[in-house]
């Protein structure tokens, strides 16, 4: 599921979610556009939350669980294992990608008399993140995770 994730990241950032047409105007939507926007709009306080929690937190909360049951997998060292799991966790109540789907719907309940809109393939990938994250979190057992690293030397293995 996380390898999944991480494949999924990219379109379902950076592809159109959807694209809005109004008054012959039409334009596409990311999520990186939408942040872009709020930094043209100088509300960089909206803009920075939005990053971090829709953008950064779910791909380092990626980037640190591969990383340990990387480490588990190979008998890497300890204490960066904790260290990037104990983070891991910390992360887990900033990634929102519920929350920036919620928006998405909102928006579209409130657009779709005035506009017509058309959903792109972004949206479809970023719902395959959103499942595969929750995914992960329903199937994580994190006193497994911590088990297991408790049972690790403080040092790496020696070679050879």
């Amino acid at each position: 599921m996380n390898i999944t994730g991480l494949l999924l990241y990219i379109p379902a950032m950076f592809l159109p979610i959807m694209s809005l047409e109004m008054l012959g105007q039409s334009q596409f939507d990311t999520v990186f556009a939408g942040i872009a926007t709020l930094f043209a709009h100088d509300i960089w306080w909206a803009a920075l939350l939005v990053l971090f929690c829709s953008m950064l937190a779910p791909l380092f909360k990626k980037l640190l669980l591969l990383y340990v049951l990387l480490g588990i997998k190979c008998a890497w060292s300890k204490p960066p294992l904790a260290r990037a799991f104990s983070w891991y966790q910390h992360l887990d109540s900033w990634a929102m990608l519920e929350v920036y789907m919620l928006g998405v719907l909102v928006s579209v309940v409130k657009l779709i008399d005035l506009a017509a809109i058309q959903f792109g393939l972004g949206l479809v990938c970023f719902i395959a993140l959103m499942i595969c994250s929750m995914a992960t979190g329903v199937v994580l057992d994190h006193h497994l995770i911590w088990h297991k690293l408790e049972q690790f030397p403080n040092q790496p293995k020696a070679a050879g």
